[in-house]
């Protein structure tokens, strides 16, 4: 199934037959208290899966969400912290991102953040292999953080576990969508954690590395109908 920009992905698609879904270890030691404890509301109403390079920053501050008590959490992990039946009460939603441009964007957050020893002279090309093909552990330091994103927003069946999934590329005007759905108005998103000057991503890949991406983020791909 792939959907285009004007598509509403229905939650509960089945996307994958059978998977066991990436969760972080520390995971069983988070409780919903820890959760809620950083949302304004006690009691919010929603929940945020924070995939990571999607503007997240931005949208978490423009929700009450404090970046420096959450954290990026897959749908599948915050059914498991919070229970399926207190989960499904709740409004949720992420963003995801042209799966070439997110790449691109985490390679310069790292640089930007002094990680893994990254610094601006550093080959895009020989991070992307690194990350990606060879998965070192120098670089590839947080799985989840490579995930494909539909990994993110999928449960252990297999199905799509949020009710809204918004566009980076059509930022404001989904995320005004999901200020209708909260009751929330005129919220205008502020532009936060920025890791990089404005630049046309494409202009930084040559065909070998073009490809890595491609087949890594195959399912994103085809799923929500990405094209390089």
């Amino acid at each position: 199934m792939m959907m285009s920009d004007q598509d509403s992905v229905r939650k509960g698609t089945k996307v994958y037959v059978s998977r066991v879904p990436y969760v972080d270890p520390w995971v069983s030691e988070i409780s919903p208290e820890n959760i809620f404890d950083s949302y304004e509301s006690e009691d919010p109403g929603y929940l945020f899966v924070w995939i990571n390079k999607t503007a997240g920053v931005s949208v978490a501050k423009a929700i009450g969400v404090e970046k420096d008590r959450y954290n990026h959490y897959t749908a599948a992990e915050l059914q498991r912290i919070l229970g399926r039946d207190t989960y499904d009460k709740m409004f949720t939603f992420a963003f995801v991102r042209n799966p070439w441009d997110k790449v691109y964007s985490e390679f310069r957050f790292r640089i930007w953040t002094h990680q893994n020893e990254l610094t601006q002279t550093a080959s895009f090309a020989d991070w992307v292999r690194a990350t990606y093909v060879h998965r070192d552990p120098r670089y590839h330091d947080w799985p989840k953080m490579f995930l494909p994103q539909i990994e993110w927003l999928t449960d252990e069946d297999g199905r799509i576990a949020v009710d809204f999934i918004g566009r980076f590329e059509n930022l404001q005007r989904d995320f005004d969508r999901i200020c209708d759905s909260l009751g929330k108005e005129g919220i205008s998103l502020t532009h936060e954690n920025q890791s990089r000057k404005s630049c046309n991503y494409r202009d930084k890949y040559d065909d070998k590395t073009r490809s890595i991406v491609e087949d890594h983020f195959k399912a994103d791909i085809d799923f929500f109908g990405y094209q390089f």
